[in-house]
This record gives C-alpha cells, sequence and structure tokens, in this order.
C-alpha cells in the first residue's frame, strides 16, 4: 500500500514540471505491546519457540521480578512464575532448548549481586543454583559456544571488570577463562558467537565509550582484534545473531 504521495511543482526555463515522489511502507510494524509495562533495563531469553523477558524497572522507578512468556506461534502473552528474590535490573540472561538461567544485577539501594537461577519452563518455575566465584555486579556481557557459556565484564559502584568465567551447562559449574583484552575493564558490550568463536564489541570503561571489536577462541583461548565498528562508539546497545555474521 502506497502510504504516502507527494507532488513537487517547480519552474524550469519558465516551465513548469511535475515530480512525484513514491514513499515506501516502512518494514516495521508493532507485534504487540509488553504486558508488563515500559521496562527499562529488563532481560529476556528464548527458550524453543517462546520469549521470555522479566526484570527491570519501571517508569515509578520500581524493580521489578515478574516475568512473561511471549509465544511465536500465536503470538499471544502469558504471564509465568516471578522471579523468587528481589527484583533487579541490568541482570544477565541466556536461555537454551530447554532452560532459562538469570545471572548478577542491581537491586534496590544500588546493592550488586551475583545470585544465579534457572527456570523450568515445564514447571514454571525458578531454582536458585550455587553462588558463582565471580564478585556481585551488573551489565556483563556473554556469549555460548557448544555447552559452555562466557560471561565476562560487568560493573559494580566502583570497578568496571575485565575477568571472564565460564559457565558448562552440562554440570552447572563455573572455572575462569581468559580475560578481556582491554586495559580497562567494561560494562554494557554486546557480544554473539559463531562456531566456536566468541565477539565482543561496544561497551563503556571507566574513561570512554568505545568501538572496537574482538574475536575469543574457546579452543585456543586467544583474542584476536577485528575490525570496529564504523559507527559512533557506543554502550547500551545491543546484537542478534544471523547466519554468519551479528
Amino acid at each position: 500500500m502506497i502510504r504516502s504521495l507527494f507532488f513537487f511543482a517547480f519552474v524550469c526555463l519558465g516551465l513548469s514540471t511535475l515530480a512525484q515522489v513514491v514513499i515506501a511502507p516502512s518494514p516495521w510494524s508493532v507485534e504487540s505491546l509488553y504486558p508488563g509495562g515500559r521496562i527499562d533495563d529488563g532481560a529476556g531469553f528464548r527458550i524453543g519457540e517462546c520469549m521470555y523477558f522479566g526484570t527491570g524497572i519501571d517508569q515509578s522507578f520500581t524493580l521489578r521480578k515478574d516475568w512473561w512468556k511471549y509465544d511465536l506461534n500465536d503470538r499471544s502473552w502469558h504471564s509465568v512464575s516471578d522471579l523468587p528474590s528481589s527484583g533487579r535490573q541490568y541482570a544477565l540472561a541466556f536461555g537454551t532448548h530447554r532452560l532459562g538461567y538469570l545471572f548478577g544485577g542491581i537491586l534496590e539501594g544500588n546493592v550488586f549481586t551475583n545470585e544465579c537461577f534457572r527456570y523450568d519452563p515445564l514447571a514454571d518455575q525458578w531454582q536458585s543454583l550455587p553462588v558463582p566465584p565471580w564478585s556481585p555486579r551488573g551489565a556483563m556481557v556473554s556469549f555460548r559456544a557448544g555447552d559452555r557459556v562466557y560471561v565476562l565484564g560487568g560493573r559494580n559502584d566502583s570497578i568496571h571488570f575485565a575477568d571472564a568465567w565460564m559457565f558448562d551447562l552440562s554440570t552447572e559449574k563455573w572455572s575462569a577463562s581468559d580475560s578481556l583484552p582491554f586495559q580497562e575493564g567494561r560494562d554494557e558490550m554486546v557480544g554473539f558467537s559463531h562456531g566456536h568463536f566468541g565477539y565482543v564489541m561496544l561497551g563503556r570503561s571507566l574513561s570512554s565509550e568505545h568501538s572496537d571489536m574482538w574475536r575469543y577462541n574457546t579452543l585456543s583461548g586467544e583474542w584476536k582484534p577485528m575490525n570496529s565498528f564504523e559507527g559512533e562508539a557506543v554502550s547500551y546497545a545491543a546484537a542478534v545473531r544471523t547466519g554468519a555474521g551479528g
């Protein structure tokens, strides 16, 4: 459907000419409204054909712990079990083919946590996991390679972290990984993976925002600089993997 039709008349050598410009419709459309209200700094993951969203901070600056499921097949929202702990923002979440996980975040009073939870969609139940070996923080980044999820960076009220940790999905155990290759730690980066490579980019350190991108080889444990992002240096961005790119 042609949404807009504009006509411009101008004079050239004393002759009037009429030019028609067709504005193509936008490829974006509203899918659905989130029933949890307007939320900032929340978390989400995908399990099968369902997307799960929760936590974050709302317009009244209340930290939330409610969670919602969006069914990609019938495009409907459903309320699911609340997180069995305090509301939080800047938590890290990711999903597997059958489970969801939520790590860390910032609680009321600017208190940072390293709590970990596992969500089972069949039972609609959250379960607390053992406290990990990394210090409390929020705004981390992650990528997954096989059965291993790498959690990197983040911040507390005084430190931007550069350490990295690996979470083994088969055992749900943590081990230290190779630290980020930066002179300063960062938070609010974006990450994605392809095969046994993980990519992290952008983000914010204590001194500035950044536009560089790095690739991590999960087999050799080596970091390699890649071409920097051609846009502005930013944080609080988002990334998604499509095919062989991201």
